[in-house]
């Protein structure tokens, strides 16, 4: 379980240091057939006359990966920290879970912290925290 977390979190790491953001997204997912699919979060833009990156919204990992899912599967998804590259809360925000339900998932496990992870049961709307 945590490896596919650490993983997704490995998804999530920019390739480039230009990149502003306080944190980094990745989301893995599993679909029925036993394919790997990965997504990491938001497109950026890079301005060349500015050297600076541009967020876009509505580009969530998990969005993005549900795209390459299809119906059902599993999705891992984990939140990176910029300062020291620790697993941090990751929990699927309202609009992801609204397309994560719709999309009939079967189970998200996010990163919590180095510490916990969590299990989100769409189908059943249900939480759960399991340590590592």
């Amino acid at each position: 379980m945590i490896d596919m977390i650490r993983l997704a979190g490995k998804v999530a790491m920019p390739s480039d240091k230009m990149d502003r953001r306080n944190f980094y997204l990745g989301c893995i997912g599993i679909r029925k057939d036993g394919v790997l699919v990965s997504a990491k979060n938001g497109a950026t833009e890079y301005y060349d006359t500015v050297p600076y990156y541009n967020l876009i919204p509505n580009s969530h990992a998990e969005g993005r990966c549900l795209r390459k899912l299809g119906k059902g599967g599993i999705l891992y998804v984990a939140r990176i920290a910029k300062k020291d590259h620790a697993l941090a809360m990751s929990r699927p925000c309202d609009m992801c879970q609204v397309r994560i339900a719709a999309a009939k998932v079967k189970k998200v496990y996010y990163s919590i912290n180095e510490e916990y992870y969590g299990l989100w049961l769409p189908q059943e709307n249900s939480d759960r925290v399991f340590k590592i």
